[in-house]
């Protein structure tokens, strides 16, 4: 099963790649807290990892939204490759909604806020028409092949959110081992 959806992405990615002749990312991230480059590069680095994983030769596929030179936000046409530079300047959108206003026409992207700093994690964002924002919370290394995911509709974004509930709130992380002393973890109903 892994093998054939290696074989649909890799397939994926070469249309892409003749279709887009300008490489501009389909899957923007946008920041609504101030971000270090650390975070960012750490960000880039371990979502490519994570797609190398499933499909050997992966490319890059995230672009952050970059800050214009009079503040307004501005989509690059390429995708983001790490290791950003000193001059790099992530635009900082002031919620969801907004970073919703500066991603282009994207159905699906990612958001990195205050959290994303201090657990890897950033925030996948459904935009449905006439519905509010769907978010999901999901590690580094889940953003980018969960974006490509959601966008080849090979996995739906309430599964996503239903597995990142069963993983203690963040899915491609384990719920942690209970610690002596600690709370006892949530008996769950059903078996299994």
């Amino acid at each position: 099963m892994a093998r054939n959806a290696g074989s649909l992405l890799d397939s994926t990615s070469a249309i892409k790649l003749r279709t887009n002749p300008l490489n501009m990312a389909d899957y923007p991230v946008c920041c609504i807290a101030e971000m270090p480059l650390t975070v960012l590069n750490e960000l880039l680095d371990q979502a490519h990892a994570g797609s190398e994983e499933l499909v050997p030769n992966s490319q890059h596929e995230l672009s952050i939204v970059e800050a214009a030179g009079d503040g307004s936000s501005r989509l690059p046409d390429k995708v983001t490759v790490p290791p950003l530079n000193d001059g790099f300047r992530p635009f900082i959108a002031g919620s969801l909604e907004g970073a919703a206003q500066n991603v282009g026409k994207a159905m699906y992207f990612a958001v990195l806020d205050h959290q994303s700093t201090t657990d890897d994690s950033a925030v996948l964002v459904h935009r449905r028409k006439d519905s509010p924002l769907a978010t999901v919370r999901v590690t580094f290394k889940s953003v980018q092949s969960l974006l490509v995911s959601l966008s080849m509709a090979t996995t739906g974004f309430e599964e996503i959110s239903s597995i990142a509930s069963s993983q203690g709130g963040i899915y491609g992380r384990t719920a942690e081992t209970p610690r002596k002393g600690a709370p006892a973890p949530r008996m769950r109903l059903g078996g299994n």
